[in-house]
């Protein structure tokens, strides 16, 4: 009995570090609607050791049309004018 609970535990233990591990990586990875450059597993930096450039994808399609169906104009850039 002893071994099973301690077994058990044990596996408990080591789902919530790769849980924390996952969370951690995709806050890092995604964070501010960002989407961080990575190669071989590791994030991009430049040669000053901060990040590389991130690319900024926005909202999809259908979640700015979600936005403007419960918004109304609230939203809506005005017009350039010339």
């Amino acid at each position: 009995m002893k071994y099973l609970n301690d077994y058990s535990i044990r596996l408990g233990d080591e789902m919530m570090t790769r849980w924390h591990q996952l969370a951690t990586y995709l806050i890092v990875k995604f964070n501010d609607m960002t989407v961080k450059p990575e190669k071989d597993g590791k994030f991009l930096r430049t040669e000053t050791g901060l990040g590389a450039r991130v690319e900024r994808s926005g909202y999809s399609p259908s979640a700015r049309r979600v936005i403007v169906k419960q918004t109304g104009d609230k939203y809506l850039m005005p017009a350039a004018e010339h």
